[in-house]
Order: structure tokens, then C-alpha cells, then sequence
């Protein structure tokens, strides 16, 4: 088995929504929901990453990584040293 898929806490939940909604999970047992959060974790985790990635700014990261306080991105200086 492949384990669970690895997606953003906004598709996370939007899933679990669906699947809560779908499945009764209001009128469940304390213990039904256990079993039932159980087997939604195998199928669908939070991956921290992308929630990190995508609330980081791409420019500002370029900058970051660039490291002289430049505005223009590294992709600027790709044939700037080349003779």
C-alpha cells in the first residue's frame, strides 16, 4: 500500500467535510468516529511542506536565496558572467 496522500489543509479539510457529511458523522458513536477518523489518516494527510510553500512569496524567496538585496530574481543573472 502506498499509505496516505499528502495534501494542503485547505484540501484536507474540504475532503473531510465531504466524507463527514456523506457519512453520518454527526450521528455517530464516540466510537464509530474513532474508527472513522482512523481510516480518513490513511487516506489523507496535511502535508506541512506545502502548506509552508504555498504561503511563502516566490520573489521573496529568490531574493532570500540571492542574498544581496537585489529586487531582480536569480533567473536576471543566468548569462551575466558568461564571456
Amino acid at each position: 500500500m502506498a499509505g496516505p496522500r499528502k495534501v494542503s489543509k485547505e484540501q484536507y479539510d474540504e475532503f473531510r467535510s465531504k466524507m463527514e457529511e456523506k457519512y453520518g458523522y454527526d450521528e455517530m458513536s464516540d466510537e464509530e468516529k474513532k474508527d472513522f477518523d482512523e481510516k480518513i489518516d490513511q487516506v489523507a494527510v496535511v502535508d506541512h511542506k506545502t502548506d509552508q510553500t504555498d504561503a511563502d512569496d516566490g520573489d521573496e524567496r529568490e531574493e532570500r536565496e540571492r542574498g544581496d538585496g537585489h529586487p531582480h530574481s536569480l533567473e536576471d543573472d543566468d548569462d551575466e558572467n558568461i564571456r
